[in-house]
């Protein structure tokens, strides 16, 4: 099976009058292809998956003269960094990232109550960026994983898997998760399950490398913007959950249920260094670097539940319900001698409720139409993210599937998102309102 897929256009970025984020267009470009093989054998599959991605981002652009940003005479420029002179700034957003992956996965019987899963991948990614990092040249970085699973059907009606992943970084060296579960059924249609895992998130590329600043044409510094961290060790986490499954034939009704507590140590974040050596544009001795560091433990707990309702074979409701509440800290700030414990609770960052409703139904002619609403509550996105209040949304979709002849099929769906109030997304200035657009497709075998 081959797959190949190319995109190319403009995004909206910035802000309207803001003179180091101007409103502006971004330039886009990403594209893959992927092979996958699969073979079939006695009590075994193998298959082999090759993929290559690109992605290019195109956005730079001037600034106004720096004694205009600043709002000092242009003769100042000079004084306050020796050998300079006024100059509009080049700031320059541009990046690419490549990635190259292999994976290769067996999946064999043992028997009549033992199966197994094992196999391993290796990945090379390439990214660059002058603006981000300061160097021309692409930062290679390689991921080399081995992987298993073991299912074991130690009764009837009692399973367990017991699995892990070795995982060797180029940044960050050699991991090992493991996973144990375990799955019993109480009758026909009703089941139990509890788990146990370890799982990383190895720090990006930008966490580990980035050094994104404001400089003059001759690369002298004048505002030190991020700061990478090559000493970033990776998150952990560790998540205890059980949960419950139950079909209800005679009420077309199926339930999924979890409850899980999780642990996070070693969080991988950006925090301000207030005394990191770049020069003291505003004079109060601090300065504002955002660096990355390991800072800040977290513990959630929380509860899912889902409800399947299908009445008949055109249609399907699904309700989703999720509770969390998380408690821990983080650093906000390092080096500032005025507040030298500047930490945050992390509480609130995490939205305590979401639910969610879809509908989906049928009609003749191969007509589909479906809703989807969800109101979440407050939170604050991970990154640069702001903290935001509860907001909700409503997406409708009608689509129609057109049979062509010898497998082939055709589409077309008028869709559209958030048709009630607008809402904030990920930062406050980001407004989501109601968008409205046609989709055609076309499916060739």
């Amino acid at each position: 099976e081959i797959q190949l897929g190319y995109n190319d256009g403009t995004r909206g970025e910035g802000v309207e009058y803001d003179e180091l984020d101007p409103a502006r267009s971004r330039k886009v470009t990403s594209r893959f292809q992927q092979l996958r093989w699969q073979h079939d054998a006695d009590d075994s599959q193998y298959s082999l998956l090759i993929y290559h991605t690109d992605l290019l981002n195109r956005d730079s652009f001037y600034t106004p003269p720096l004694s205009e940003i600043l709002g000092v005479p242009p003769a100042l420029i000079g004084f306050a960094f020796p050998g300079q002179s006024d100059q509009p700034i080049y700031l320059d957003y541009s990046n690419s990232d490549h990635r190259y992956e292999i994976e290769f996965q067996h999946n064999l019987r043992i028997g009549d109550d033992k199966r197994v899963v094992w196999g391993m991948s290796t990945r090379m990614d390439e990214s660059g960026g002058k603006g981000y990092f300061n160097r021309e040249d692409l930062i290679v970085t390689r991921l080399h994983r081995l992987f298993g699973n073991l299912e074991l059907r130690a009764m009837e009606d009692l399973v367990f898997n017991l699995g892990a992943t070795w995982e060797h970084s180029s940044l960050v060296g050699t991991y090992t998760s493991p996973r144990l579960a375990a799955n019993y059924r109480l009758s026909r249609g009703h089941s139990l399950r509890a788990s146990v895992s370890d799982a990383i998130r190895i720090p990006t590329v930008f966490e580990w490398a980035t050094d994104g600043a404001a400089r003059f044409d001759d690369g002298t510094v004048i505002d030190q913007l991020t700061w990478g961290n090559t000493d970033l060790k990776p998150e952990k986490l560790r998540s205890y959950e059980i949960g419950y499954l139950g079909h209800f034939p005679a009420y077309h009704l199926s339930i999924d249920f979890k409850a899980y507590h999780d642990k996070l140590r070693d969080r991988n974040t950006t925090v301000k260094d207030r005394g990191f050596p770049e020069p003291d544009l505003d004079g109060d001795g601090l300065t504002s670097t955002l660096v990355s560091v390991n800072s800040g433990d977290v513990q959630i707990n929380g509860a899912e539940v889902s409800f399947t309702y299908r009445p008949n074979i055109r249609t399907q409701i699904i309700f989703n319900y999720a509770y969390a509440r998380g408690k821990g800290w983080a650093l906000n700030s390092v080096n500032d001698p005025t507040n030298p414990w500047d930490t945050e609770d992390l509480q609130g960052d995490i939205p305590t409720h979401t639910r969610s409703l879809f509908a989906m139904h049928r009609l003749p002619h191969e007509i589909d139409i479906s809703a989807l609403y969800y109101k979440v509550s407050a939170m604050r996105w991970l990154g640069n993210g702001d903290r935001l209040g509860p907001h909700e949304r409503l997406d409708l979709r009608a689509a129609k599937q057109i049979r062509l002849g010898a497998g082939q099929r055709a589409s077309v769906a008028l869709a559209a998102q958030n048709v009630l109030k607008e809402y904030a997304d990920f930062r406050d200035e980001n407004k989501f309102d109601t968008r409205v657009y046609l989709e055609l497709g076309l499916y060739l075998n």
